[in-house]
């Protein structure tokens, strides 16, 4: 029955902790990313004044996706995959900053570029580490319970982060609020603010992260299914 493979799948993560933890990152990340790169179109139009340009950086944006998706076809077969996957995602934090703070457009094509090349190409190999680690039988169940923690986890943000902007942020930027040094006192500086905030969360959360040891040798100390 239904809760008995539900059972099984989280039985089967409960003894491959780190496996589990890897999950869980992600779903946070699911929750960090969605809200806020949703806000792009307007952010982009409030602080350059231009549709044009914000086109030309929205395309610079797709771009970056489709080099991301590629990175992973092309990858070398010898890299180990988490040692590829928390370092992008320091970089993702990084950008998020840039992002959130620059006005100049060929850094804010850069920092857009850079994000979503990231992102695909994290999720990736994530995919892969999981396929690898969990025999046919258990995908399913495995699969099952991180997408369902990352549909909760994008919902949850697009539903919290533009009404948050809208009532709460942008309302309360006015000259030389207390952000100001950070992400100006500008239009669109609340959304700034939430661009840094998660670029900072993210930094945060993948260095600690990345500190156990139980996830930067997941690809040794777990070992892979035999067909």
């Amino acid at each position: 029955g239904f809760w008995r493979e539900l059972r099984g799948g989280l039985a089967y993560l409960g003894v491959r902790r780190a496996l589990l933890l890897l999950i869980v990152y992600f779903s946070v990340m699911n929750f960090l990313l969605n809200g806020p790169l949703g806000l792009n179109i307007p952010y982009l139009l409030k602080i350059t004044r231009s549709e044009t340009v914000t086109g030309l950086l929205l395309a610079v944006m797709d771009a970056g996706a489709l080099f991301g998706g590629a990175a992973i076809a092309l990858r070398r077969k010898n890299w180990k995959r988490i040692h590829v996957i928390m370092p992008t995602f320091l970089v993702t934090g990084v950008m998020f900053i840039i992002f959130g703070t620059s006005r100049d457009p060929i850094l804010l094509g850069i920092s857009m570029f850079t994000l979503l090349f990231t992102l695909p190409l994290a999720w990736g190999l994530f995919v892969s580490l999981l396929q690898t680690k969990t025999p046919p039988d258990m995908q399913g169940r495995v699969f099952s319970v991180f997408n369902q923690l990352g549909f909760i986890g994008a919902t949850t943000s697009f539903l919290l982060v533009g009404p948050f902007v809208d009532r709460v942020l942008e309302p309360a930027v006015q000259p030389n609020w207390v952000f100001t040094p950070i992400v100006g006192d500008q239009a669109g500086a609340g959304m700034g603010l939430v661009l840094v905030a998660v670029g900072g969360v993210i930094l945060v959360m993948t260095v600690a992260t990345y500190a156990l040891r139980s996830v930067r040798h997941v690809e040794t100390d777990l070992p892979d299914y035999e067909a």
